[in-house]
């Protein structure tokens, strides 16, 4: 049967409340509060690889599938007519009900109650009201012998609780949860004439994919492992890691963050055998991997464990109190997030379907504005519609590849409100104005170009834009574009807005032309003139025209595909 979702209640914390996998996706960030209940799920899953039959759980679980045809062949012989189902049992009543979904409930070894079965239409037989709960009477009997999908899949499992330490040298290659065994497997691999052991395995494919973690953090030449001395006794084994300028240095002097990447990469590329048949058997869960981990750092190894994820088809449950691990796989079409709350007694789950469910965790999860610091770098626009337009043309650009809330953050100044902000270094700030470069130095500002027009017809910045431009000139990794045209709709094609007005001719519009009009304007507007409306939603519209525009689109108008080109250049530069 294709299980859809999995529910339980009487197993360890989870009880009172259905709770667990309302679906199944390859990536769960199980997400909470300390001692919510984060771990027990992880249990929950462990358990289950266990066992073969559910029907042999010693709690109650409540489940929803879809029949598949060798369940269906349990139940209705391919070789028996007649009796109160009447008719060929299988060709004309087991075949009739593949893809049937059911949700039911296990309580201890039998099915409790009548299944509910959808469509229900599905489930009458065309001989009659005896035939139908014949019918049915068969379909619990198959629910009752249901097989238990995550069994005999591999668990592999880090606890929050995790350390590489130097070890006596065995035979042993159990790698423990909490890191123990770590040093003698790789020793093992470095120092064995065994043809299990690949030295390659350690010192190409994990020291090379750690580098690729890494990146500016630190790259390590080689990996070692080296006795310590000591008299009377063998003396303990240690890692030890090749780093330009410092030479060999002993993993106990490296930082539990270094550790950790290096416990991920062992069970992920060194443990199992490196093949996709059977890691897309496999189960990982990884207990908060952000513990001293640079916000980038994290989202680096959270773009390697999707990746992982996507090529070899494996599981993964993430706990995790990170908001960068919550906005990287929120963007994530494999991934699920599940919050465990805790009311004192008991704990049940929610998965996380809506932009409020996410607000209210981040809330929870006690992030404030100044988790701005934490983000790769920041493009500020004037306000939503800009926001929508540079997303979306952002994407365009990079083909996808680049992702807000991922790979930046865009948020908006407020347009005249910039009068009020400032970018500059904190010992030169002035404490009236909001410092915005004191919550990331790696920025990109958009200004609107809608000055006075001078006698000359071209347009002078106002005084509040050319003082951001000049402090920005002193930021390093600043970047600033204000709009060759007046303001940000002023680079819409033509044909971007015929289609969008349903106008068959419509031009593009002039640099200097006023979009929008308001009062105390001479003169019509560029929409009262060319599309026939006095009033234009600004958000409305971007939300519109973003998904007509293409990259050609882009190359029309003045310098946006240039200034656009230089900004993607400049996130990837961010996110190395």
């Amino acid at each position: 049967m294709q299980l859809h979702s999995l529910l339980v209640d009487g197993f360890q914390c989870f009880k009172g409340a259905w709770s667990g996998l309302e679906e199944f996706q390859q990536i769960c960030i199980v997400i909470g509060r300390n001692n919510s209940g984060k771990s027990r799920l992880v249990d929950l899953v462990e358990s289950l690889c266990q066992v073969e039959r559910m029907r042999s759980l010693p709690y109650k679980l409540r489940l929803r599938g879809a029949f598949e045809e060798t369940d269906l062949k349990s139940g209705f012989s391919d070789h028996v007519s007649a009796g109160v189902l009447q008719g060929q049992h299988w060709h004309d009543h087991g075949a009739k009900l593949v893809g049937l979904e059911a949700e039911w409930v296990f309580n201890g070894n039998q099915v409790v109650g009548r299944p509910i079965f959808h469509p229900e239409t599905q489930l009458r037989s065309p001989f009659g009201v005896l035939s139908t709960n014949a019918r049915t009477d068969v379909l619990v009997r198959v629910l009752t012998d249901i097989g238990n999908p995550f069994f005999g899949k591999s668990f592999y499992r880090l606890s929050a609780d995790r350390d590489i330490l130097p070890e006596v040298a065995t035979l042993e290659t159990r790698l423990e949860s909490n890191g123990e065994g770590a040093t003698n497997i790789i020793r093992r691999h470095l120092t064995s004439t065994q043809k299990d052991y690949n030295i390659d395995l350690i010192r190409e494919r994990l020291l090379g994919t750690l580098n690729s973690i890494f990146l500016d953090d630190g790259q390590f030449t080689e990996i070692q492992v080296k006795q310590h001395d000591t008299l009377g006794v063998d003396g303990k084994w240690e890692i030890f890691l090749g780093e330009r300028d410092k030479g060999l240095v002993p993993l106990s002097r490296s930082g539990s963050g270094l550790k950790t990447i290096i416990l991920v990469l062992l069970v992920l590329l060194v443990i199992p055998k490196p093949s996709s048949m059977n890691l897309r058997d496999t189960i990982f869960a990884f207990e908060e991997l952000e513990n001293n981990l640079h916000p980038a750092l994290q989202r680096r190894l959270f773009n390697y464990i999707e990746n992982f994820a996507r090529k070899t088809g494996a599981s993964f449950y993430l706990t995790t109190h990170s908001s960068a691990c919550l906005d990287y796989f929120a963007a994530s079409n494999v991934a699920q997030i599940i919050r465990i709350l805790h009311d004192g007694a008991n704990s049940r789950t929610a998965l996380v379907r809506s932009h409020f469910d996410k607000t209210d965790i981040i809330s929870e999860l006690g992030v404030r504005p100044s988790d701005l610091l934490q983000a790769n770098g920041v493009v500020w626009v004037e306000g939503p519609s800009d926001r929508i337009y540079v997303n979306h043309w952002i994407k365009l650009i990079s083909g996808g590849e680049l992702v807000e809330g991922r790979h930046y953050q865009c948020a908006t100044y407020g347009g005249a409100l910039i009068a009020n902000v400032e970018f500059k270094a904190p010992e030169e700030q002035d404490e009236a104005m909001i410092n915005l470069l004191r919550l990331n130095n790696n920025v990109v500002v958009i200004c609107d170009r809608d000055g006075v027009t001078n006698s000359s017809g071209e347009v002078v910045l106002k005084k509040r834009v050319k003082r951001i431009l000049g402090e920005l000139k002193n930021v390093p990794a600043a970047y600033t574009w204000v709009t060759k045209p007046r303001e940000i709709e002023n680079y819409l094609p033509a044909r971007v807005l015929r289609v969008y007005f349903k106008r068959p001719s419509m031009p593009h519009p002039e640099a200097a032309e006023r979009m929008f009009s308001s009062k105390g304007q001479k003169g019509l507007s560029f929409f009262e003139q060319h599309a026939g409306v006095s009033f234009v939603d600004k958000v409305h519209l971007a939300s519109g025209v973003a998904d007509i525009m293409t990259v050609e689109d882009l190359k029309e108008r003045f310098d946006l595909f240039a200034r656009l080109s230089e900004i993607t250049d400049l996130i990837r530069q961010w996110n190395k």
